[in-house]
């Protein structure tokens, strides 16, 4: 029996991000579950063939020195499979074995001294040199399947939940942290042998996507990176000619927006599409010409678009993977909402988020009613800092005292009309931060590139659609039936059929559905921050 271990890019070497066990002191002092032994299983009907004495393993465990916690972790599995093998067969090794440790070994490589076991190295080494050394040594088959197990649940959390160092909240993260199931993973690995792990492991798809592109830039920067391209005119289009333009096109080729090839100084029709294309990916103004925006974004090192990949890296550990149902997502860095079913978008829209002043809190809720014609209770906050006192004052902006605050602040409110600081309809997700989606009668703004103007809550530049959307169950809300609700002079709340989850994120590198990496600016600085943390340990 052979078994080949995949060799580990060095380019993971460039910094370890990453990650410590995700084990609460709250988790392990929680009560332990019994786990009942599950006696249908037997040789004649197991998955595998093989099985291990309940006193064999207990002695083992000792012998070896096992943790009480890992101890519980690994007697609970077996229990649970009625002491079934999970590594072995009846014939040596199974197949889960080998791709368990390419996996284990590679993130070993990239993560150097997070993770280690010398014994179970050298044991499944010495297997892949002589095939036949578990039948010369087969007293060394019940640890070594022992030390797999142990091995998989400490691999399972170092690698999916996160690194436990970092305080998400500290980094302005409110969406709880993913809850990963080692043992449900460890029976997916079994069943399929240990193949196409990437299609059930507990992990966002965005990691293996950005994962992906890590590896390209590493390569560009392991081949010297690139070199700033000097412009020596304020901007080039088509037709134009320069030496810089020959410098553009080979850049554009190397980050996939142009086919390789052409090397010419002339700025073609091909070169039109690649600097658009690399517009779409920087969320830059789409006019096709390379002006200073442009050479801007060209010019930052490629060690920053690394450490861009890697921040998001980290951050798409911190949420679960996407179920079958609908989910709705706020992108604040791309000024953009999601609706995904799946893992694929459905569609999707231009959005206004909170500005520098303001954040939009980064969180997630159940988005369940929408609000027509709604009224705009004005924040305090805003009274007070922002409005006028005066009836005259009110009255002109469609608005209405309904009380006082205990400093005699008047607790205002806007109504429903063409004037409503909310526009038509707004959509309420309930959450301690006051922040909710809505319409809004400043259309122009969903114009800008750059879309941070709001007071935190998100401006949706297709509302009626959203609605439309969510209501499609019920065959009375048409386009007119929504239409006219967002005209009323009242308003009028519709509790949806099913809650849609929405999560509103931060992510500043990804991989659209078109395959192509994206990057945005830091707009509030939480990559800095984090960055700050993950970059900087010892």
């Amino acid at each position: 029996m052979t078994i080949k271990f995949s060799h580990a890019l060095t380019f993971m070497c460039i910094t370890a991000i990453f990650i410590c066990a995700c084990n609460s002191t709250a988790q392990k002092q929680k009560k332990r579950k019994i786990v009942v032994p599950d006696l249908t299983i037997t040789p004649k009907n197991a998955f595998i063939n093989i099985f291990m004495d309940s006193a064999a393993v207990a002695q083992v465990l000792k012998e070896k020195g096992f943790k009480n916690d890992d101890s519980i972790s690994v007697v609970d599995f077996y229990r649970a499979r009625n002491y079934q093998y999970a590594w072995f067969d009846s014939v040596g090794l199974a197949e889960q074995a080998g791709n368990f440790m390419n996996l284990y070994q590679n993130f070993a490589a990239a993560n150097p001294g997070k993770i280690s076991n010398p014994e179970l190295d050298s044991v499944m080494s010495k297997l892949v040199d002589d095939s036949s050394y578990f039948e010369k040594n087969k007293v060394l088959i019940l640890p070594t399947e022992l030390m797999l197990t142990a091995h998989f649940f400490k691999y399972a959390q170092l690698a999916y939940a996160g690194d436990e160092d970092l305080d998400v909240k500290d980094l302005g993260w409110y969406i709880p942290r993913k809850k990963i199931d080692p043992t449900a993973f460890l029976d997916s690995i079994i069943a399929n042998k240990g193949r196409g792990v990437e299609t059930y492991e507990p992990m966002h798809p965005l990691y293996s996507q950005l994962k992906g592109f890590l590896e390209k830039y590493a390569d560009i920067e392991k081949n010297g990176g690139w070199k700033p391209i000097p412009f020596e005119k304020k901007s080039y289009r088509l037709g134009d000619t320069a030496m810089a333009i020959a410098l553009l096109k080979k850049r554009l080729q190397l980050v996939g927006d142009l086919e390789p090839g052409d090397t010419g100084i002339v700025f073609t029709k091909a070169t039109k599409i690649g600097v658009a294309k690399f517009q779409q990916r920087y969320g830059l103004k789409e006019d096709s010409i390379a002006a200073s925006a442009v050479l801007s974004e060209m010019n930052e090192p490629v060690s920053k678009r690394i450490r861009q990949i890697m921040i998001n890296m980290e951050r798409s550990r911190w949420i679960p993977r996407p179920g079958k149902g609908a989910y709705v997502l706020v992108n604040i860095p791309a000024y953009k909402m999601y609706v995904f079913e799946g893992e694929k978008v459905k569609f999707s829209m231009n959005a206004v988020v909170g500005s520098t002043l303001h954040n939009t809190v980064i969180f997630n809720g159940q988005l369940e009613t929408i609000a027509f014609s709604p009224y705009w209770n004005v924040p305090y906050s805003i009274t007070k800092n922002e409005m006028g006192r005066t009836a005259a004052y009110f009255s002109k902006r469609n608005m209405e005292i309904i009380g006082r605050y205990s400093d005699g602040l008047p607790i205002v409110r806007q109504k429903p009309g063409p004037s409503n600081a909310l526009g038509g309809v707004k959509f309420l997700f309930p959450n301690s931060y006051s922040i909710y989606m809505h319409d809004t009668p400043s259309k122009n703004l969903f114009n800008e590139t750059k879309r941070a103007f709001s007071h935190g809550c998100i401006r949706l530049g297709e509302p009626a659609k959203f609605a439309q959307y969510l209501l499609a169950y019920d065959p009375k809300w048409t386009v007119d039936s929504i239409n006219k609700a967002m005209h009323r002079s009242t308003e009028l709340q519709i509790k949806i059929k099913d809650k849609v989850p929405v999560f509103i994120g931060y992510f500043t590198a990804w991989v659209d559905g078109e395959g192509r990496l994206n990057f945005r600016d830091d707009l509030y600085g939480h990559d800095k921050k984090m960055g700050d943390h993950l970059f900087t340990k010892n």
